[in-house]
C-alpha cells in the first residue's frame, strides 16, 4: 500500500521540475484534478523548495495517509530524526477550531 502520493529525498527535488512533481501528485488522485487543488499543490511545491534549502538530508512525503485516521497530511518532512507535519490552509486568515483539531489529531 502506498502511503503518500509523493515520496522522495530532498536531493532528488532539484532534478524534478514543478510540472513533474505536480504530475506525480496528480497521478494518484482517484478523481480529476480540480483547479483549487492544482493551485494548492503549486504553492506547496514552491514552499517545499524553500524549506529544503535549509533542511539537508530530508525525506519528503506529500499527501501522506495517516494510519487509522483515514486522512492525509499535506506535507511530512523527516530530517535528522525529527518529523515535521505541515498542513496548509491556503487563503485562511486565522486558525479556526477545526484546523487546530486537525493538527492536534495528526500529532
Amino acid at each position: 500500500m502506498k502511503r503518500a502520493y509523493l515520496s522522495l529525498h530532498s536531493q532528488n527535488l532539484t532534478t524534478l521540475s514543478d510540472a513533474e512533481l505536480l504530475g506525480r501528485l496528480a497521478s494518484d488522485l482517484p478523481f480529476s484534478l480540480e483547479p483549487a487543488q492544482r493551485t494548492a499543490w503549486n504553492y506547496q511545491i514552491q514552499h517545499l523548495r524553500y524549506l529544503t534549502q535549509e533542511l539537508d538530508d530530508t525525506h519528503i512525503f506529500m499527501e501522506f495517509l495517516i494510519p487509522r485516521m483515514g486522512r492525509r497530511a499535506d506535507l511530512i518532512l523527516l530530517t535528522h530524526g525529527i518529523v515535521f507535519v505541515i498542513e496548509y490552509k491556503l487563503g485562511a486568515r486565522q486558525f479556526d477550531r477545526a484546523s487546530l483539531d486537525q493538527v492536534y489529531g495528526y500529532g
